[in-house]
């Protein structure tokens, strides 16, 4: 016996939110990811290519470079926040995609591993900034 068209219907709705939600959190983890490390990257370009681009001495220049890696941790953790909202809608999603399908799924380890992957980015990008300002103050 087959179900009625509302629970289709209903079942069919869960399941493209469910699969936004998941590729949307996805997109976002890769995004943060290129963005954070492109940023941290930065201060390790040639600072005389810096130089000729813009009329500022080398000191001037090496003080601003950690604005970029600044920048990537700020983003990081606001990234890490705002994936901690997205992981708690999938949840329900999810909860409620299973029961539509009357299917039980064993406890999913999703949502710790990409806070805590996000989290892992965030403290590097933290550490890093640490380390570059600690460098600046010793030489």
């Amino acid at each position: 016996m087959s179900k009625p068209k509302k629970q289709q219907s209903d079942a069919r709705i869960t399941w493209d939110e469910y699969s936004y939600r998941h590729a949307h959190i996805w997109k976002v983890v890769f995004q943060l990811t290129i963005a954070v490390v492109a940023l941290s990257m930065v201060p390790y370009l040639p600072q005389e290519k810096a130089r000729a681009l813009i009329n500022l001495d080398i000191s001037t220049i090496a003080n601003l470079s950690l604005v970029p890696p600044a920048i990537a941790f700020a983003l990081c953790a606001l990234g890490l926040r705002r994936l901690y909202r997205e992981l708690r809608r999938f949840k329900r999603v999810k909860a409620q995609h299973l029961m539509n399908t009357d299917r039980a799924m064993g406890r999913s380890t999703f949502s710790g591993e990409v806070l805590a992957y996000v989290g892992v980015l965030c403290l590097g990008s933290l550490l890093h900034v640490l380390f570059l300002i600690a460098t600046r103050l010793s030489g």
